[in-house]
């Protein structure tokens, strides 16, 4: 009887926590400070605005903060746990890096916290 209700209890807190729609505060957080923060020096008047013009060229459009590869590496080693968690869901660590012409730990690092970045960013209000 005793096994019935724990084993009851456990699938209960299974589903729940499978309903739990992810948030990822912290890396939402950093990425809308980072946004935040070019928003003043740019020419956008709204997040939207410099997050779309971002994710269809980032090279015309770049957000200070997040240009060089230590600067992606220094955000990744800041909201590492929420850049895997997000990374992890969207299945991105079934893909072999190799296919995206990755061969270092480093590089694989970098295009991994643009890959949660633009994301993040594409959720932008």
């Amino acid at each position: 009887m005793e096994i019935k209700k724990i084993q009851y209890f456990v699938e209960k807190r299974v589903d729940s926590l499978e309903k739990e729609e992810k948030t990822y505060e912290r890396l939402t957080k950093g990425v809308n400070d980072l946004v935040r923060r070019n928003l003043s020096k740019s020419d956008f008047k709204t997040k939207k605005d410099l997050a779309t013009a971002y994710l269809r060229d980032e090279g015309k459009n770049p957000i200070e903060g997040f240009i060089n590869d230590s600067d992606i590496y220094e955000f990744y080693l800041k909201y590492r746990d929420d850049v895997d968690d997000l990374l992890l869901d969207l299945r991105w660590f079934d893909e072999v890096p190799t296919d995206n012409n990755i061969y270092s730990i480093y590089d694989y690092i970098i295009l991994s916290t643009k890959k949660a970045f633009r994301e993040t960013l594409s959720k932008i209000d």
